[in-house]
Order: structure tokens, then sequence, then C-alpha cells
């Protein structure tokens, strides 16, 4: 199957698109796979103490490709110093430990496709480079989502969060799905100034084509 897409984009993505890492990420009809969204409105004192939030997930196979949303509201997310996935069998995964400078809140996915996260203070520590509308960063460590392949979903999930900042935790999700690299992936100018053809290959029937670069998805 081949896919054309025109983007009209700003002309750095010139730069950008020869060397994007291509992924298509979905799911088949006949496929589990997890989507689970929580909202426990959970706050956190700030008083560098560990609060947990458990969910319980049914039904959604085996994991292939997790990822973690974060919807968090907090003054300064460089005080947030661990936050903390744990799957039902005890794999544990810091997705977050500390970094991030004196910026409000968390609009943020946690992927192993993500863009590199050191975990340090931005040059602009006041620049909130974790509320960027759910764009994918990956984990600082210890650990990778990827230590949670192969694993049964269903259980209790756990998201323990430590900080010396008040906050509330308003929304977490747990997505997985079946996720492959395509082949095949170029990209010419278009027929007007800062337009661009990418042309790729998928050879399954996946319902969701998404192409990154630094952890954003530009094209879907």
């Amino acid at each position: 199957m081949l896919f054309q897409r025109s983007c009209s984009w700003r002309r750095a993505f010139f730069f950008v698109l020869p060397i994007l890492l291509a992924w298509y990420t979905g799911h088949a009809a006949n496929a589990q796979s997890l989507d689970d969204c929580f909202f426990p409105e959970l706050q956190h004192p700030g008083d560098g103490s560990i609060v947990v939030d458990t969910q319980t997930v049914v039904g959604s196979g085996v994991i292939t490709e997790l990822e973690v949303y974060l919807d968090l509201t907090t003054l300064w997310v460089g005080e947030w110093s661990d936050i903390t996935l744990s799957s039902p069998t005890g794999t544990s995964v810091t997705v977050q430990a500390g970094g991030g400078g004196f910026a409000p809140d968390f609009d943020v996915t946690y992927s192993d496709e993500g863009r590199v996260n050191s975990g340090v203070t931005p040059t602009d520590p006041s620049v909130s480079i974790y509320d960027c509308g759910g764009c994918a960063w990956r984990p600082t460590g210890p650990g990778a989502m990827g230590d949670f392949d192969g694993e049964a979903s269903d259980g209790e999930w756990e998201l323990a969060l430590e900080s010396f900042e008040f906050g509330t935790l308003h929304q977490w999700c747990l997505r997985d799905y079946p996720t492959s690299a395509v082949g095949d992936l170029t990209c010419a100018a278009g027929g007007a100034p800062g337009e661009f053809v990418v042309e790729f290959v998928v050879t399954s029937d996946y319902d969701a084509v998404e192409i990154y670069s630094h952890g954003e998805v530009v094209l879907t």
C-alpha cells in the first residue's frame, strides 16, 4: 500500500524530513489493544512524599508498544523528582526524574519513540517543555517503556508521584498498539514553495500512520 501526502510546512522541515524515522502506529480490526484513560483528580501536597494512584486494566492482552500520557497541573515541573509507572507484574519504569525547570504543568506522552529526555533544566527554565499538547518524550529512566513488552496488561497499574511542589494529576492513559516501521520513505519538493511530498509503503492493514520528528507527530 502506498501513501502520498502533500504538506505545507515551514522551510526548516526541508532539512528534517529526509532523515525522519517513520513508524506506522495503529491496531488491526481483530487485534486487542490497550487504550485506557483514568481521571483520578489526585492531589499531591508537595511535601516530598510519594502519592500513588492505582488503576485496574481488564481484557487488553499482551503489551507490545506501551506509552503513558500524563495531564498534571503544577507550578514548577522541576520539583517533581520522580514519576514512576509500575505494571501488575512489578516492572517499574521512571518516566520522569526531575528536570524541566520552573515552568508549569505536564501535558505529555512518554514513549520509546519520543525525543531524548535527559531530565535536565532547559536553557530557558521558564519554557514548559513538558506542557506540549501530549508530545512524546522518552522516559528519563531508570528503565524504558520497552521493559513492559511481553507482559500481560490485565491487573493493577500504579503511577507513583514524588514531588516537592503541590499539583493535581487530572488524567493518565495507558496506550498500546501494534507498531512497526514503514519502508521506502521518500521526501521530495512539491509544486509550491514550502510544500513537500512524503511517500512511504506499509504492508499491513493498520488504521493509522504517524511520522515522528523529534518525538512530535508531523504527519498522520
